[in-house]
């Protein structure tokens, strides 16, 4: 009995390890996404922040105090991203 339990407990700590390995190239590949996936995102995100800047502007000229803020995020939006590209 002692020799089926070291095997089992062998198997188990096998089992467990190779998950966490599966599991921590997960989180890395999740976390670090690849230059060209960062590219993409970095376009998608000035792209909104220029839309959000237009909106904004429209909404200034109408008097709105949503448009300031919308302008504040659209630049902060773009900034933003820009930077993250560049790294």
């Amino acid at each position: 009995m002692k020799k089926y339990n070291e095997r089992l407990l062998s198997r188990t700590q096998k089992v467990s390890s190779d998950t966490l390995k599966k599991s921590l190239y997960t989180v890395d590949k999740l976390t670090h996404p690849s230059p060209q996936v960062r590219r993409i995102g970095s376009a998608i995100g000035k792209t909104v922040g220029v839309g959000l800047f237009i909106a904004g502007t429209v909404g200034t000229i109408y008097g709105s105090l949503w448009g300031v803020a919308g302008c504040v995020a659209g630049v902060c939006t773009v900034v933003s991203n820009t930077i993250k590209d560049k790294q």
